[in-house]
C-alpha cells in the first residue's frame, strides 16, 4: 500500500513538470538585501506592492533577490524582516529589456508582536494571540552557536527538562514526567512525527538536519491532544526547515573540540526557476563520550563492555514545486547512521551502525493541507551492554494526514482533519520476543476546532479530537477549550482547559525480552514483559498465590504446573536442594578442620559420613514471599495481599488547567507567565518487579533443622562430632556453649555474609501471561492519580539592536509520588545574555544553567540526583571577506565552563566541561 502511495506521488511530480517553464523575459528587477554591517540578510520578503497583483519573493543566504519577467513601467518595492524595523519602501522605473539593480539595507529592531507560530493551532498566527504557552528559538538564536545537536538549542529554554546522558544523547521534555528513552515530549520535523517508530522515544541525535536547514524550532508548552493526538500531553516540539526557495546557497561548516570531536556538515540550495527549487544536505560527526562503568555490566560479563565512540552520518534531500498560484509541493528524504550509547528501561544499549530514515510528500493548497510520510528504523549491530543480547528494531510508521480550514467573515474558523498512524514493529524477537507476529497498532483520529472572535478583546477557542487505537477497548476524546483576552493589542490573557491521552508504547504492550540471564544461580530469570493481555496470578481456596518453580522436573511436574505456598513435598525439594548447595559450599572448610587431626585417606571417609547428619526431611516448612529489587540487589519481604493482578493497559489521561500572560512594553520587552495544574490519572507507571518470589521461612527451617541435628548429632561417629566440635570455638566464629549445633543451623539457615538456604529463590509467583513461568517479571500497569502545580516565569529584554537579556523560572509543587517520580527538579531558572555588535562582528552568549536536585526512578535506574549550575558561554566572529556573495563565521562553545563534574540522570556518566569551535562559510 505504502508504495502505491509513493508511485501515486511521483506520477503527479512527473505530470506537473512539462507546466514549470519560466515566463517570457521583457525586465528585471534584482539587488541584496543588508544589515548596518554590509551583511547579506537571508528569507527577507521583497515584495512589488504596485502595480497589481502584488508579486513577492525571498532572498537568498547571500542576501540576493530577483524579478523576471516585468513589463515596463513604474513599480513600488518592499523589504521587510522578522527582527528588522518597518520594511523599507522604494519606487523605480523599468524599460524594456534592462535589469534594474536595487539594494536595501535594513535596521535591526526586536518586532515582538509580529513572530509568527504555527504550532499551537496547527495555522499563522501571531505568538501574542496563540491560546497557548509557545517558546520560539529563531534562526538568529541558532546560526551563532555550536550545539551537538538539533535538540541542544533548547536547554535554556523555560520549563524544558533537559537532560544529557552523553556528549550527544539527551531526554527532554516539558513540565516533568522525564524518563530514560522517553517520548512524551511529541517532536515532529516539518509535520513528520521524528522519534524512533515503535520504540517510539526520541533520539534527536538522529534528526537528519544542519542547523542551517532550520528556520526556527516552536515549542507548545501542555497538553495538545486535541490537534496532535496521542502522546502530545507534555506538549509539542516542532523543528520547522527552510524552503530552499527562501534559502539558496551553499554552506559549509568544519568543527572540532575536546574528546576528539571532530565535524563537517554541508548544505547547498538552488532556486531552478520561480517553479522549481531543492536542497541537499550532509554531514558527519565523530567524538569519544565520556566514560562510565556499570557495575551491573561487569558483574554479569565480567568485563567492561563499552565502546565510548560517537560516531554519526546524515544526509537530507527536497524538492520544492510551485506548479500553479496557491498550490506547493514538497518531497523529501533524509538518512541518519548512528553509533553511541543509549539508555535504555532495562539498562544501557551499545547502538552500532543504527540507522534512521524518512520519507514525505507534502501539498498545500490554499487552506488545504495533505501528507503522507514513512519512517523507518534498523538497530543494525545494536546490543544489551547488560546481557550482550541483541536489540534488532526494524519497526515503521506510516501516515497519513488532511487538514483544512474554513472561514466566515473573519469572525469564524473551523479547522479539521484526519490522521492515520500504522506502527509495525519488527524485532525479530528481541524486543517483542512472543508477540512478534501480533504487535501492529492502528490509531484513526479525527478532529474540529472552531475559532470565534467574540469581540475585538475576546476569542473564544474549542477543538475535539476522537481517536480509535486497535490495541484499546474504548475510544479516547480530547476536548480543548481556550478563551483569550486582549485588552491591548500587546497584552494577551488567556485560560485553557485541555484534556490529553497517551497510549501505551508498544514497549508498554507487547516488550518481552531477557533482562538478564540466571542471575540468582538457581535457573530463575529476570524477564521483562508488556502487558497487552494484562497479567492474572492464580490462587488456591485461601486465596494464597501459587507458584511455579524450576525444581518442578525433580517432582516429576511439568515447569508451567502451579505450586501451593507451604506444601510439604515442595518445602522439601527446597530444603534439599539448598541443602546439597550450602553442604557442596562448607566441604573445604570441613577438610581444614579434619586435615589437623587425620590423614588425607580418613579425611575423605569423614567427607562421605558428614550428609548423614543432615536430614533428608523436616517437617513444618513454611515459605515465604520476597520481591526483588534491582537497583540495589536486594530481595524484600512482602504478602500476597500485595499481589494484585495486572489489567490489560489503558490510556493515561492528562488535564491540565492553565491561566496564562503575555505582554511586549515597548516592543522590547517580552513578559510571559503561566500557572497551569496538571492532573495524571492511569499513567503507565515506572518499570517494575511484578512477580515475588518463594523462600524458606527461616523460623521453620532453623526449628526444625535444630530438632533433627540434636538427633543425628547423638549417632554420629566420634571423630565426626569431634570435628564439628570445632565449629563451637570462637576462634572459628563458634560461641563457645558446647555444642556445635546452632552453629550448623546458622551456617545451613543463614550462610557465611547471608547466603545460607534462606536466601536462595527456589520459585516465582509468576501470572498465566508470563513467557517464561519461572522467570521474574518486570512490567508496567497503569496507576491512581496525581496531580502537580506548576509555574512558568520568562521575560527577554532587547536593550538595543546589539544586546539583549533574558530569564525564566520553573517551579514545580511535586517531584516525587508513591507510584510515579517525575524524574525532574521542583525549581529550575536560566539567565543569559547576548551580544552581537553588527559592525565588528563580534558575538557573544552566556548562560547560567540552575537545576535543583531530585530523585529518580526509571527502569533500572533509581536514585537521588544531585543539583548543579552551570555555566555555558558561546563566542562568534563574522570574518570580514570581500565580497558581496559570501559570508564566514568562527564560533567557540563552551559547555560548563568552571567544569563543575555533575551526573545529569542515574546511570549516565558524570559530565564536565566540554571546548567546541569550527568555522562555517556561506556562499
Amino acid at each position: 500500500m505504502t508504495y502505491r502511495i509513493w508511485i501515486t506521488l511521483f506520477m503527479f511530480w512527473f505530470c506537473a513538470i512539462p507546466h514549470l517553464g519560466s515566463a517570457q523575459e521583457t525586465g528585471q528587477i534584482e539587488g541584496r538585501v543588508v544589515n548596518a554591517a554590509k551583511q547579506p540578510i537571508p528569507g527577507v520578503d521583497v515584495e512589488i506592492v504596485a502595480p497589481h497583483p502584488p508579486l513577492k519573493t525571498t532572498t537568498n543566504a547571500n542576501g540576493r533577490y530577483r524579478f523576471d519577467g516585468l513589463l515596463p513601467g513604474q513599480y513600488s518595492i518592499t523589504a521587510a524582516h522578522s527582527g528588522y524595523k518597518t520594511g523599507i519602501y522604494r519606487q523605480v522605473q523599468i524599460l524594456d529589456q534592462e535589469t534594474v539593480v536595487l539594494d536595501f539595507l535594513l535596521v535591526p529592531a526586536p518586532v515582538l508582536q509580529d513572530k509568527i507560530v504555527v504550532s499551537a493551532s496547527r495555522k499563522e498566527e501571531k505568538l501574542l494571540d496563540a491560546p497557548a504557552s509557545v517558546v520560539v528559538v529563531s534562526k538568529e538564536d541558532l546560526v551563532h552557536e555550536n550545539n551537538q545537536t538539533v535538540i541542544e538549542h533548547m536547554k535554556h529554554q523555560p520549563s524544558v527538562d533537559y537532560v544529557q546522558t552523553g556528549l550527544t544523547q539527551t531526554n527532554v521534555v516539558a513540565r516533568g514526567f522525564n524518563n530514560v528513552a522517553s517520548g512524551a515530549l511529541l517532536s515532529f520535523v516539518d509535520n513528520r512525527i521524528s522519534r524512533l517508530p515503535s520504540l517510539r522515544f526520541n533520539t534527536h541525535n538522529f534528526i537528519p538536519l544542519t542547523v542551517d536547514d532550520i528556520d526556527r524550532i516552536e515549542l507548545v508548552l501542555g497538553p495538545a491532544s486535541a490537534l496532535y493526538g496521542p502522546e502530545s500531553a507534555s506538549g509539542v516540539l516542532h523543528i520547522i526547515t527552510r524552503s530552499p526557495f527562501d534559502s539558496e546557497g551553499t554552506m559549509l561548516h568544519s568543527g572540532g573540540g575536546e574528546r576528539n570531536m571532530r565535524t563537517f556538515y554541508a548544505r547547498h540550495a538552488k532556486v531552478l526557476n520561480d517553479k522549481m527549487a531543492y536542497k541537499l544536505s550532509a554531514g558527519h560527526y565523530f567524538a569519544r563520550d565520556w566514560k562510565y562503568e556499570d557495575a551491573e555490566e561487569i558483574r554479569l560479563r565480567g568485563f567492561n563492555p563499552r565502546n565510548e565512540n560517537i560516531e554519526r552520518t546524515t544526509g537530507d534531500l527536497r524538492l520544492d514545486l510551485k506548479p500553479m498560484k496557491d498550490l506547493s509541493l514538497i518531497f523529501s528524504a533524509g538518512y541518519n547512521k548512528a553509533s553511541h550509547i543509549e539508555m535504555t528501561t532495562v539498562g544501557a544499549a551499545q547502538a552500532q551502525n543504527w540507522t534512521y530514515q524518512y520519507l514525505q510528500t507534502r501539498l498545500r493548497y490554499r487552506d488545504l493541507f495533505a501528507q503522507a510520510y514513512y519512517n523507518r528504523s534498523n538497530s543494525g549491530n545494536t546490543q544489551l551492554l547488560r546481557n550482550g543480547d541483541a536489540v534488532v528494531d526494524k519497526s515503521t510508521l506510516t501516515v497519513f494526514q488532511i487538514q483544512h480550514a474554513l472561514s466566515a467573515h473573519d469572525r469564524l474558523r473551523l479547522t479539521y482533519g484526519l490522521d492515520a498512524l500504522t506502527t509495525i514493529p519488527k524485532t525479530e524477537g528481541t524486543i517483542s520476543g512472543v508477540n512478534e507476529e501480533h504487535d501492529k497498532i492502528q490509531i484513526i483520529g479525527f478532529y474540529l476546532q472552531n475559532e470565534l472572535l467574540l469581540s475585538p478583546h475576546w476569542d473564544l477557542v474549542l477543538a475535539g479530537r476522537y481517536d480509535h487505537h486497535n490495541r484499546i477497548t474504548d475510544p479516547v476524546l480530547s476536548p480543548r477549550a481556550a478563551l483569550v483576552f486582549k485588552p491591548t493589542p500587546d497584552q494577551t490573557v488567556r485560560f485553557t482547559f485541555n484534556r490529553a491521552f497517551g497510549t501505551p508504547t508498544s514497549t508498554n504492550l507487547f516488550l518481552d525480552i531477557l533482562s538478564s540471564r540466571n542471575p540468582f544461580g538457581v535457573g530463575i530469570d529476570l524477564r521483562a514483559q508488556g502487558a497487552y493481555q494484562g497479567f492474572t496470578f492464580q490462587r488456591d481456596d485461601q486465596q494464597n498465590p501459587m507458584f511455579r518453580s524450576p525444581l518442578s522436573s525433580r517432582a516429576l511436574l511439568d515447569i508451567t504446573t502451579y505450586i501451593p505456598l507451604h506444601d510439604p513435598q515442595f518445602t522439601n525439594l527446597m530444603w534439599q536442594n539448598g541443602r546439597d548447595r550450602i553442604l557442596a559450599q562448607f566441604l573445604p572448610t570441613f577438610r581444614q578442620l579434619a586435615a589437623l587431626d587425620h590423614t588425607p585417606q580418613d579425611v575423605e571417609a569423614l567427607v562421605a559420613q558428614l550428609p548423614s547428619i543432615l536430614p533428608q526431611a523436616l517437617a513444618g516448612l513454611q515459605n515465604d514471599l520476597r520481591r526483588f529489587n534491582p537497583v540495589n540487589g536486594k530481595f524484600v519481604s512482602t504478602s500476597g495481599d500485595s499481589l494484585i493482578d495486572i489489567p490489560r493497559l489503558k490510556p493515561d489521561i492528562t488535564q491540565t488547567l492553565e491561566l496564562g500572560y503575555k505582554a511586549v512594553i515597548g516592543n522590547k520587552l517580552m513578559l510571559t507567565a503561566d500557572v497551569y495544574r496538571n492532573q495524571k490519572t492511569n499513567f503507565v507507571g515506572q518499570f517494575e518487579i511484578e512477580t515475588p518470589n518463594v523462600f524458606l521461612n527461616a523460623t521453620t527451617l532453623s526449628t526444625a533443622l535444630s530438632q533433627r541435628l540434636s538427633q543425628s548429632f547423638a549417632t554420629a561417629s566420634d571423630d565426626l562430632r569431634a570435628i564439628l566440635q570445632k565449629l563451637d570455638a570462637p576462634i572459628n566464629g563458634g560461641n563457645g556453649n558446647g555444642t556445635p549445633e546452632d552453629e550448623l543451623v546458622r551456617l545451613f539457615v543463614f550462610g557465611k555474609n547471608g547466603q545460607g538456604i534462606t536466601s536462595i529463590p527456589f520459585g516465582t509467583v509468576s501470572p498465566e501471561q508470563a513467557t517464561d513461568p519461572t522467570a521474574v517479571i518486570l512490567s508496567y500497569r497503569n496507576q491512581g492519580r496525581v496531580t502537580v502545580y506548576g509555574i512558568d516565569l520568562s521575560f527577554i529584554y532587547y536593550a538595543s539592536d546589539a544586546w539583549s537579556v533574558a530569564f525564566n523560572y520553573s517551579h514545580l509543587s511535586e517531584t516525587w509520588f508513591p507510584t510515579r517520580a517525575l524524574n525532574a527538579p521542583s525549581d529550575k531558572f536560566n539567565l543569559g545574555s547576548r551580544y552581537h555588535h553588527a559592525k565588528t562582528g563580534l558575538g557573544a552568549s552566556g548562560w547560567i544553567r540552575h537545576r535543583g536536585s531530585f530523585l529518580m526512578e526509571s527502569g533500572v535506574y533509581a536514585g537521588p540526583v544531585a543539583g548543579y549550575t552551570l555555566f555555558d558561554l558561546d563566542v562568534s566572529y563574522d570574518l570580514p571577506i570581500h565580497s558581496s556573495d559570501a559570508s564566514a563565521v568562527l564560533i567557540l562553545n563552551i559547555n560548563n565552563l568552571f567544569d563543575r563534574k555533575h551526573q545529569e540522570f542515574i546511570g549516565a556518566p558524570e559530565i564536565g566541561r566540554f571546548i567546541s569551535g569550527g568555522l562555517t562559510v556561506r556562499f
